[in-house]
């Protein structure tokens, strides 16, 4: 039967697909084994004979079974026959070998069918058809069949109170899931909670229980106390403080205290974010990712594309690394255990000691012998993080920002090179010894709707602010305006009193800065930090981003990965100050040595050009009232009523703003404006005029890369 396989479910294309005659005359009904077919030729039986006792569902036999037959293989094709063109399937002759193999399968004896008496025992049932109990539990089992995430919510507390005797709130590592215990908490009222003796739910409560009960019924308690405050001043919101901290004589107090701190941190934290609507909306436009666009890239943006790929094929390489073959080169390998081949950590630079390496360097942006250098690392695994986290504290670091999306960080499959591990303990209060190196969570908050997370952490007793930022996807560009305020979140944790107050200001320790591989995200990040800070410094914005990246690449390969992650740089730098300043005044911040608002600058510098300055007055058209050049000086005049007075009052607003001359101070009085309406609904409309003519002056000014 060489050239045929019976059991093939391609039968038709082993052989040209031919038009079959009806042959009723030799066509006859056979019955083998229970089942009928109706065949028409010796052969034909004989195929239909071999199909059915190889049929898994008559002898019992597994479909994946890997009984060899004879007469079941897949030919060779130097083994098929030549056969005529046309010839049909069933006049074809049998070898002599197929013969053989026929006849040999046909002697052989029936596989025996199932044993009725080797089936096992059907279990007795009682007379009234029930089934049989089983026998009563001696003892408790160590694990629960239900997990703690998949738990129904309880109706009542008895009920939670209930789930919580019974250890279903227990994860696999032994201990309470908090967070599925607050979610279930958090759906009864406040007075279900409230933790006194009059409440007898609460009363009944296991002890161990008690405090996460506390803790929701503070929650809800803050959040409402503060939702009923007047205005929201710092005077009522202190005399909330005074007043929660007395509510009652036990620890309940000092949770309502630390929960309204902890609700005052959260909002200060969240300033930045909230304020994104007032950067300039088209900059996510212009921060073109190319490794997923939108749309296709304009001219503009293929030239900088262009132009990235020109700068990394000139960036230094690194030479003085890590040798495979050394043992300083093994030493480093067994330690910080690099993810990727083609990234290689200079040893110079390196930030890890030689009893804890860690694929991470110092990066400098500048010559500039009085930077402080920040830190690029690798992400760290569950293998290194004790590497990590001595890094961490031989370095001194006070602020480590991580940047992985949500599916990177603590995933349950892990993948060596795609997943990232928190560094510190699970849960508020908790410990965890690093090899020597203490960590302890002593607090955590959610921004940026939940996207990012700040741990409060004590390293060795030494206060550290790590941030995880979960909504930037690798080898991407982000969102511009996110990455902007999570750069002004770092500077306002600088300015925090546990660390400004400590011997080694944040501000002259490393900031760690680690992706996965450190240094597409992490490199973007950086880059735009230092940005930030130098703002915040003296108000300048380096717009010249090449040699930065060309200084930062002769200690960390690929320093800023994607020409995406440059674009978005580029877009970013090019209007900074109208990015930055709604951030910074949300944030609380401000310019510690703004720049002469009066100052005339005559040419412009690509590599240090001052935005905020940058009015030549001799374009202003002179005004018997004086005109505006800036937006602080328009809204003051507004505030004042100056307008109120004037025989025309738009005349005059439109007048003002046509002397702005600056596309930053236009974007700010946008702003600002908006401001306005939000703080005064009932002059939405007046707002939306003025808005206008904001937009047209902007038009009027906008010049080539502005």
């Amino acid at each position: 039967m060489n050239g045929f396989d019976p059991k093939s479910s391609n039968v038709s294309g082993q052989y040209q697909q031919q038009n079959q005659p009806q042959t009723a005359d030799n066509a006859r009904e056979i019955n083998i084994g229970g089942k009928k077919a109706r065949v028409s030729s010796p052969k034909q039986w004989l195929r239909k004979f071999i199909s059915i006792l190889f049929s898994p569902s008559k002898w019992g036999r597994s479909s994946k079974a890997s009984t060899t037959s004879p007469i079941r293989h897949t030919p060779k094709p130097q083994d098929q026959p030549a056969k005529a063109p046309g010839t049909p399937i069933r006049e074809r002759t049998v070898s002599a070998a197929e013969a053989d193999d026929i006849a040999s399968f046909i002697n052989r004896p029936l596989p025996p069918t199932p044993d009725e008496s080797s089936k096992p025992d059907v279990p007795p049932r009682s007379a009234q058809g029930s089934k049989p109990q089983p026998a009563p539990r001696t003892q408790k089992p160590e694990t629960q069949n239900t997990k703690p995430a998949n738990l129904p919510q309880p109706d009542s507390l008895k009920a939670f109170s209930n789930h919580f005797k019974q250890g279903n709130y227990t994860g696999s590592d032994k201990k309470t899931d908090q967070n599925v215990v607050k979610q279930h908490l958090r759906h009864f009222a406040k007075a279900d909670l409230r933790p006194v003796n009059s409440n007898e739910a609460y009363k009944s409560l296991p002890p161990d229980s008690k405090r996460l009960v506390q803790e929701v019924y503070a929650e809800k308690k803050v959040t409402e106390d503060i939702g009923k405050l007047p205005t929201g001043s710092k005077e009522e919101l202190a005399a909330l403080r005074s007043k929660l901290s007395k509510a009652y004589k036990n620890e309940t107090s000092d949770i309502l205290v630390k929960e309204f701190d902890r609700q005052q941190f959260t909002a200060k934290c969240s300033s930045a974010y909230l304020a994104i609507d007032q950067t300039p909306h088209e900059l996510q436009e212009e921060a073109i990712d190319f490794s997923f666009p939108k749309r296709a890239p304009t001219e503009e943006e293929l030239e900088v594309k262009e132009h990235f790929n020109n700068q990394r094929a000139k960036s230094p390489k690194l030479t003085n690394t890590f040798k495979k073959e050394t043992p300083e080169g093994k030493a480093f390998i067994s330690q910080a255990i690099p993810k990727y081949r083609d990234i290689p950590c200079d040893i110079e630079s390196c930030a890890g000691s030689k009893e804890h390496y860690v694929h991470a360097n110092y990066v400098r942006l500048s010559d500039n012998p009085a930077e402080i250098p920040d830190i690029a690392s690798q992400g760290p695994t569950e293998k290194n993080i004790d590497h990590f986290a001595h890094m961490i504290n031989d370095t001194d670091s006070r602020v480590s920002v991580c940047l992985v999306s949500k599916n990177e960080l603590d995933p349950e499959k892990l993948n060596q090179k795609k997943y990232t591990v928190s560094l510190g303990p699970k849960w508020v209060g908790e410990e965890r010894n690093y090899d020597g190196v203490t960590v302890k969570l002593a607090d955590q908050y959610f921004v940026d709707n939940n996207k990012v997370r700040i741990d409060k952490l004590e390293v060795n007793g030494k206060a550290h602010f790590r941030v995880y930022d979960t909504g930037w996807e690798d080898h991407t560009s982000g969102t511009p305006s996110r990455l902007a305020a999570l750069s002004v979140l770092v500077e306002q944790l600088k300015h925090e009193p546990e660390l400004s107050g400590s011997e080694n200001s944040p501000m002259n320790s490393p900031m760690v800065v680690n992706c996965n591989a450190g240094v597409g995200r992490t490199g973007t990040f950086i880059t735009l930090s230092k940005s930030t800070r130098a703002y915040l410094q003296d108000g300048t914005v380096n717009n010249n981003l090449d040699p930065s990246l060309h200084k930062a690449r002769e200690t960390r390969k690929a320093f800023v990965q994607t020409a995406g992650q440059y674009n978005a740089l580029k877009a970013l730098h090019k209007q900074l100050p109208a990015v930055l300043n709604p951030l910074i005044e949300a944030a609380g911040l401000e310019i510690k040595n703004p720049p002469d608002q009066n100052a005339t600058i005559t040419e412009i510098d690509d590599t240090y050009a001052n935005f905020e300055a940058v009015h030549p007055k001799s374009q202003a058209p002179a005004r018997e009232s004086g005109p505006v050049s800036t937006a602080k000086e328009f809204m003051q005049r507004f505030d004042s009523g100056h307008y109120n007075d004037q025989p025309d009052y738009w005349n005059a607003v439109q007048q003002d703003i046509s002397t702005i001359y600056t596309p930053v101070e236009l974007k700010t009085l946008t702003s600002n404006i908006r401001d306005f309406a939000n703080s005064n609904p009932e002059y939405q409309e007046q707002a939306d005029y003025m808005l206008s003519l904001v937009n047209t002056q902007l038009k009027s000014v906008a010049g080539p890369g502005r």
